[in-house]
This record gives C-alpha cells, sequence and structure tokens, in this order.
C-alpha cells in the first residue's frame, strides 16, 4: 500500500504530496522537502509528465538554453539519440508519468526488466540518459526536488574488449553484402571509418593508385553540416 507524505507550501497556500512504496522513503522525503520548501528550492506547482518534460529539454537544447554539465551546448546528434532513446523504451512505460510521481523504485524495476530480457547493458544505460538529463533540468527549476536516478543500480558493462573481424570473416561478411554496398562496408571495415566519415568521402579523397585514403572531414546528419574530423 503506497504511503504519501505532504509538506505545506506557505508561499503557495497548497500541501505538496508524494506517494512511496515504503513508510521511511515517505520520511526521508519529506524531511528534504521541508527544507528545500523553506529554502525556495521547490513549490507547490504542478510537475508536469515525463512527455511534456523531454519535449521542453529538447526545446531547450536545440536553442542552448540547457547545455552539459560543462555548459557546452548539445550536439544535434546527441538531442536526436536522446529522444531516440526515450521513443524506443521509456515513452511507452513512463511517458504519462508525472515527474514528481516516478520514484527509484519504479526506475529500478524498470532497469530489472531491460537486464532480465537480456538487453545490453550500454543499451540500459543509453536508455536511462534521458531520464537523468530530465531530472537535472527540472530540479534546476525546481520543478521537482527528488531524482529518482540517484542510487539506480545499473548492470556492468562487459570488461571485455572488442575484437575485429579477421580478414577471412571481413571477407565473409562482404562476399554476402550487396555488391552496389561492398565497396562502404570495405572502407568502413578495413580503414576503420566512423558512418559520418564515411558519408562525408569526396572522390578527391581516394587515391587508389597510391593506396591512399584522406580522412579530413565528418557529416552530423541531424545538423546537415560537416566538421573537422
Amino acid at each position: 500500500m503506497a504511503v504519501t507524505s505532504r509538506v505545506p507550501s506557505n508561499r503557495d497556500g497548497k500541501l505538496i504530496r508524494k506517494s512511496f512504496p515504503r513508510e521511511a522513503e515517505a520520511k526521508t522525503w519529506r524531511q528534504d522537502a521541508a527544507g528545500a520548501v523553506r529554502g525556495g528550492r521547490m513549490r507547490a506547482t504542478v510537475a508536469p509528465t515525463f512527455d511534456r518534460a523531454i519535449d521542453a529539454w529538447k526545446a531547450g537544447a536545440e536553442t542552448g538554453t540547457i547545455r552539459t554539465r560543462g555548459r557546452r551546448v548539445f550536439a544535434p546528434s546527441t538531442i536526436a539519440s536522446i529522444e531516440q532513446n526515450y521513443r524506443l523504451r521509456l515513452k511507452d512505460t513512463l511517458g504519462a508519468r508525472r515527474l514528481d510521481r516516478i520514484t527509484l523504485s519504479d526506475v529500478q524495476e524498470f532497469v530489472d526488466e531491460l537486464d532480465a530480457d537480456g538487453v545490453n547493458a550500454s543499451t540500459i544505460e543509453n536508455t536511462i540518459l534521458p531520464l537523468r538529463l530530465v531530472y537535472r533540468y527540472a530540479r534546476g527549476k525546481g520543478i521537482v526536488h527528488t531524482d529518482p536516478t540517484d542510487g539506480l543500480e545499473l548492470p556492468e558493462k562487459g570488461r571485455g574488449r572488442r575484437v575485429p573481424p579477421s580478414p577471412a570473416d571481413a571477407a565473409g561478411l562482404l562476399a554476402v553484402a550487396p555488391e552496389q554496398d561492398r565497396p562502404v562496408w570495405a572502407t568502413a571495415m578495413l580503414a576503420g571509418l566512423r558512418r559520418g566519415e564515411l558519408m562525408a568521402l569526396r572522390a578527391a579523397d581516394v587515391d587508389l593508385k597510391a593506396g591512399r585514403l584522406r580522412v579530413e572531414r565528418s557529416y552530423d546528419p541531424a545538423a546537415r553540416e560537416f566538421s573537422a574530423s
């Protein structure tokens, strides 16, 4: 049975309420929230749903009003990746939930289910990143006081190194690729180019006689712009 904790906000003339699965969590939140209300860091405002919050975060990141911890502007490709991770797994599970009603237990259960389904540890970490960013933004704005990703336990990433395919394996992969795609795949595997570097290659960058490939720039599909590689 859920336990509801309440803290009065005299400035707003309202009660701030939040429910928890355990009484201990409710007591801890009430103590922290009371101090936040006194310090003006928390008010009795209605928190948005995660759907609305991620849209607000995206808009702020695109205009540069929301930045990284190092105060750098988010790259368009990063914003697109954050939104994609949200749409793929978080939206259906937490999208309609209000930020102040998502608990650590909710997020931990979600992570544990992904882990049980065999989802890669790095993929799980990337899936949780939109939550971390939205709550950092929401806490800074005083929309919420607690972050349900604090104390979250994620699966340990594999420590093994990625082993590149052997020449025989690479030849086998190229043999089953469509003929028109083989030059691109061969360049990616044998020269180690990333997708953006492949997309930025020009005919002048390839010298077949000398056996040289010049990589000077990369292309960002999200921003639709080139940059130095």
